[in-house]
């Protein structure tokens, strides 16, 4: 990571509007209000976001599988 990016980050720490939305997910988690398509399209930007690097797809296998 570079300077530039850690200080960005630092400075987002303390970004209202991102600790706003994280708390309206959480809200909505916990209320059971929450749209698929609407997590997914947070959880891209969220992704984006952070520069997390995309990981490789695993192919799931077994036959008992928990929801």
């Amino acid at each position: 990571m570079t300077s530039e990016e850690k200080t960005e980050l630092r400075q987002l720490v303390y970004s209202s509007a991102l600790k706003d939305d994280c708390r309206k997910m959480k809200k909505m988690n916990q209320e059971r209000k929450i749209v698929p398509d609407e997590f997914i399209r947070f959880v891209d930007f969220f992704n984006a976001f952070t520069n997390h690097p995309l990981k490789p797809f695993r192919k799931i296998t077994g036959n008992h599988f928990k929801l």
